[in-house]
């Protein structure tokens, strides 16, 4: 018996309980947050300031998130082995998503019967053999067929998108690059200030902190520059995510080197300005053999591991895309965050620096980088 039209649809995904509570919490806080009239300023502000917050208690949420982790894949074996999910061919999905579709009139036939008609006509006027041929009244016309308009499925519109794209001249692409470079500074300016102000606002010394702000700005600029460099260049096809992985990892080399000469020329005050707390996970690579000085201050090998790392795990062309899914992402950010905690893990690099980086990265080059909107496809027309 096939079941009612209101039964909601659930792919095996989603079958398991929490991870379908976590969905639909997930989408009913995108609901409300797309809901919320308040000006589109007011709205970037508040993710600012939860950016922030974040990245200042990195360590306690990737804490919480290995822990959750931990737990979950457990509980997850157990379910499976126990429940499991529905077999396809019981699941819903397919049968729930049938529907009957209806033949569209082909134009072809419309011309074929056109010719037929002449034709009839023709043999009928021959047969007359001189004699008076009484006016051929034309048959009214038959109904041309409509053109049919149809939905472009996302990779046909993105295959569509990237072939225009491959056609962009180049002095249109740099202008565009040159134009997010632009638009990177102002963004990290911004979220550099609201840092600082809150930095000062716990307690801690100005000129230290400014200073040290002033480098991560610096370092988070570069790594915009480089990762929006990098985007626009690979914006006309999908690629391979690793040879670009890779290549983004290469390019972090540059970064740290470069990190590492800001730090050394602006004398940033390390011991002061880092957050002294305990670790999450004490790891035996708390402190490498010469990536660190006896204060604790990173040291050249420090900045060659721990940037191109960064570098190399975050899929910054993803971010950069102009065919991405929407102009600001949250998750990118967190992601970005969350990366730059587990390098720590590894290469412990003073924080909250490295992760005040890696959101500061995120946010300037999805907000600077263009994007055409997707729902576009919508209005493409088949004829």
């Amino acid at each position: 018996m096939p079941p009612p039209a209101s039964e909601p649809i659930t792919s095996v995904r989603y079958q398991e309980p929490i991870a379908r509570n976590l969905r639909q919490g997930w989408l009913g806080l995108n609901q409300w947050w797309s809901g919320l009239k308040i000006s589109g300023g007011s709205k970037t502000l508040i993710l600012a300031i939860a950016v922030i917050f974040c990245a200042f208690n990195a360590g306690g949420l990737v804490g919480l998130l290995v822990m959750a982790i931990a737990l979950y894949i457990p509980y997850y074996c157990v379910w499976w082995i126990l429940r499991g999910p529905q077999p396809l061919e019981n699941n819903n999905l397919h049968r729930n998503f049938a529907s009957p579709v209806r033949p569209q009139p082909a134009q072809g036939d419309y011309f074929r019967a056109r010719r037929e008609r002449r034709h009839q006509q023709r043999a009928a006027a021959a047969r007359n053999d001189g004699q008076p041929v009484a006016a051929v009244v034309e048959p009214p016309p038959l109904p041309r067929p409509a053109p049919t308009s149809r939905q472009l499925s996302v990779k046909q519109w993105k295959i569509a998108k990237r072939m225009q794209l491959a056609t962009i001249p180049r002095p249109s692409v740099w202008g565009e690059v040159t134009g997010s470079w632009l638009g990177s500074v102002a963004v990290i300016s911004v979220f550099g200030a609201l840092a600082v102000l809150f930095q000062i606002g716990s307690g801690k010394q100005a000129q230290p902190i400014l200073i040290g702000m002033i480098w991560a700005a610096m370092v988070s600029l570069v790594t915009a520059w480089v990762s929006i460099g990098l985007g626009k260049r690979w914006q006309r096809e999908e690629g391979d995510w690793a040879i670009r992985s890779f290549t983004q990892l290469t390019w972090g080399f540059a970064i740290g080197a470069l990190a590492y000469l800001l730090s050394d020329y602006l004398i940033v005050p390390w011991e002061t300005i880092t957050t002294q707390g305990r670790h999450v996970v004490d790891l035996p690579v708390q402190r490498w053999s010469g990536f660190f000085a006896q204060d604790g201050s990173p040291l050249l090998p420090a900045y060659l591991a721990y940037f191109p790392l960064v570098m190399g795990l975050v899929h910054w062309w993803k971010q950069v895309d102009p065919l991405r899914r929407t102009r600001f992402s949250f998750l990118s950010v967190i992601w970005s965050v969350i990366a730059a905690s587990i390098v720590y893990l590894l290469i412990p690099f003073p924080q909250p620096w490295g992760a005040l980086i890696a959101a500061g990265t995120s946010m300037a080059i999805q907000l600077s980088s263009p994007w055409i909107n997707p729902t576009e496809r919508l209005q493409v027309d088949h004829r």
